[in-house]
Formats: structure tokens, sequence, C-alpha cells
């Protein structure tokens, strides 16, 4: 799928609709986040369809490769018995790390959003844009900025300290 279909597929409001979506419902999942990154991913088809949704769980499993994209992924994967996830969009609180970016590239996911930028220079915006040339499939990428998931991170990592 080129990323042209893509957007003809999700218009400005249906992208919107699931946004809005997304921010709901991670705000209904701010209770379990306690000693976990509050972390939360959704993947929804390109119909406007959740398909599923997960919380980091690294803390919870001791696990340093339980991130909620990656969760996500594994489970979209099952649910669709696809190989790849080429008509879906993840949407996320954070900017997905390196790791989890070689996750969105290997399952093709036509569009990642995400409303934190990682200021660390480890989010999947940070590619090298030779790097991403090399690629077969690289997803539209959009940041969507948003002071309420701002606010939780910094509280979060406020209450920490």
């Amino acid at each position: 799928m080129r990323r042209l279909e893509v957007q003809i597929l999700l218009g400005a409001q249906d992208s919107l609709k699931i946004q809005r979506q997304f921010l709901s419902n991670l705000i209904s999942h701010k209770p379990y986040f306690n000693q976990e990154l509050p972390s939360y991913t959704e993947i929804y088809s390109l119909d406007g369809e959740r398909i599923t949704h997960s919380l980091n769980l690294v803390e919870t499993t001791k696990n340093p490769l339980q991130h909620s994209e990656n969760i996500a992924i594994n489970q979209a994967i099952d649910l669709t018995k696809s190989r790849y996830l080429e008509n879906c969009i993840l949407l996320t609180a954070l900017e997905p790390c390196t790791m989890c970016m070689g996750s969105i590239l290997k399952a093709r996911i036509a569009k990642v959003i995400y409303f934190l930028p990682n200021d660390k220079g480890d989010g999947i915006s940070f590619s090298p844009i030779e790097w991403i040339y090399q690629m077969n499939h690289f997803p539209i990428l959009e940041y969507v900025e948003n002071k309420e998931i701002f606010s939780e991170w910094k509280t979060f990592f406020m209450d920490k300290r």
C-alpha cells in the first residue's frame, strides 16, 4: 500500500475521530499505570475499527521488551491472522523508541500517530534519512501535540522523584 492510498482511505475526519477515541481510552486506563510508564498504544484498521490496545508492561513483567507498541503489534498480528499490518494505524502516547520502530517497520504499519515526542533522540523521527530511503517500507509519521498527555508524563516523572 502506498502512502497516498493510506491518506485517501482515512480522511481527516476519521483521523480526528480515532485520535479523540484514543485520548479518551488513554484517560480511562490511567488507574492502571501505577509503576508503569504511562505509555498506551492502540491499533486501528483504516476503516476506523479498533483492533487492539495495550499498556506498557516492562515493570510488571520485568521484561524490557514489553513496550505497549510491541504488545499491540503482536496482538494485532494474532487477531488479524496476518503477517503484516499494512492496512493499520498505530496510535501511541509517546513517540516509538528505536526498538519499537523496528517492530513497526517489520509489521509494515501504514501510519503512526504519536502525541509526545521522544526528546532523548531515541524516537522513530530521529531515523537518518539515508537509512529511511533504504527501507522497503516506512510509515507515515504524524506528531499531534497534546498538552494533557504532556501533563500526565510530567506528573508521572515528578511523582517518581
